[in-house]
């Protein structure tokens, strides 16, 4: 009976250490688990800018627009200038009211004399396409100041027009980007020459 009792003693003693693990296998788990990754990696988001709130800008610009004038050769013109233009961000970097003024300077056609400034005012939505461009998408109003003479006439139109803008700029660092925009103008009034017009601009921004 002592040696019944002996041996399942023994047989209990040996099954119970079984269930415990060694020292080595303790601590090759807890390597294992130290070097595992606990979370899944996150989905690649393209960063959203955060640059700066106020935009000076500097560039040229071509405008070709309608000028029905007496003697001149034809109703079609085109002048270049260059532009300023100043803007300020609106609750993020995605909103922006936007002005500039653009001086064309004169032209002088046949036996005429062409004069064209400009000043508008426009709202500009300012979406990421990627990581490297945004795009301008803009609403506003322009007033342009054409003076047309020659031997027979010397009149000035001061012209209201409505605007629509499109455009794409980059930034190089936080404080530089270029781009370019074409814009659309339709005048609001009837009297006068300067009807319609499409304008394309080159300009390099700073930022701070």
């Amino acid at each position: 009976m002592k040696y019944l009792f002996f041996i399942l003693t023994i047989l209990a003693a040996s099954t119970t250490l079984a269930d415990y693990e060694s020292y080595d296998e303790i601590v090759d788990k807890l390597s294992k688990f130290s070097t595992t990754e606990t979370h899944t990696p996150k989905k690649y988001v393209a960063p959203m800018r955060t640059f700066s709130k106020a935009h000076l800008g500097l560039g040229f610009t071509q405008t070709f627009y309608d000028a029905d004038a007496v003697n001149l050769d034809s109703r079609m013109q085109n002048q270049g200038g260059l532009l300023i233009a100043v803007g300020i961000d609106l609750l993020n970097e995605k909103w922006a009211i936007e002005g500039s003024y653009i001086n064309y300077g004169k032209i002088q056609p046949s036996s005429n004399t062409i004069k064209l400034r400009e000043f508008t005012v426009r709202a500009l939505y300012k979406p990421n396409m990627n990581k490297s461009w945004n795009a301008r998408i803009g609403l506003g109003v322009s007033s342009r100041f054409l003076n047309v003479s020659n031997s027979q006439i010397n009149e000035d139109y001061r012209t209201p027009s409505g605007l629509f803008l499109f455009g794409l700029e980059s930034y190089i660092n936080s404080s530089v980007s270029f781009g370019a925009d074409l814009s659309f103008k339709t005048a609001m009034i009837d009297d006068t020459i300067d009807k319609n017009s499409v304008d394309l601009a080159f300009k390099v921004d700073t930022h701070f």
